[in-house]
Order: C-alpha cells, then sequence, then structure tokens
C-alpha cells in the first residue's frame, strides 16, 4: 500500500474510533480513544486496516509522551501550568 494510502487510511481509523466513542457518550482523550482502537485491532482481520490501527496508536502515543514532556518543566517550577486560550474572566 502506498504511503499517501495507508496515511489516509490511518486517519479513517482514528475517526472510526472517534465517532463510536461519541455513539456512546464516552469522553474523547488520548486513553479512551486508544483502547478503542486497542479493540478494533483485536476484531481486524484487513492487514492493511490493522496496520493503519496500529500507526494510529503509535501516534497518540508520540503525541502523548511530546505533551508529557513539554509539561514537566512547568511542574517542577511548582505546578504551574500553560495558560489556556478562550475567555479571561
Amino acid at each position: 500500500m502506498q504511503r499517501s494510502q495507508i496515511e489516509r487510511l490511518t486517519e479513517i481509523v482514528l475517526g472510526e474510533a472517534v465517532v463510536r466513542l461519541l455513539d456512546n457518550n464516552e469522553r474523547i482523550n488520548v486513553a479512551t480513544v486508544s483502547a478503542r482502537l486497542r479493540s478494533m485491532a483485536a476484531e481486524e482481520f484487513n492487514p492493511d486496516r490493522l496496520e493503519a490501527i496500529r500507526i494510529a496508536i503509535r501516534e497518540l502515543q508520540m503525541q502523548s509522551a511530546a505533551r508529557e514532556i513539554r509539561e514537566k518543566p512547568m511542574a517542577a517550577l511548582g505546578g504551574m501550568s500553560q495558560p489556556r486560550a478562550g475567555k479571561k474572566h
């Protein structure tokens, strides 16, 4: 499968995982999406879709790890967090 095709399929399976969570009124976060993708992988027989699911799981793990790395220095400064965008009260 060509690189662009597997990237597209990865986006599709990630979207399917999110839609399933939304259908069940579940939270959308790295843990729940990863868990849903793992359950999809356990039931998947198509090798291309299985590869796409595994790629999606790895991408979520990498994003989660990168977020932790960015947040650790702030935590070391007394638990300060980065300001969030939005309305100021």
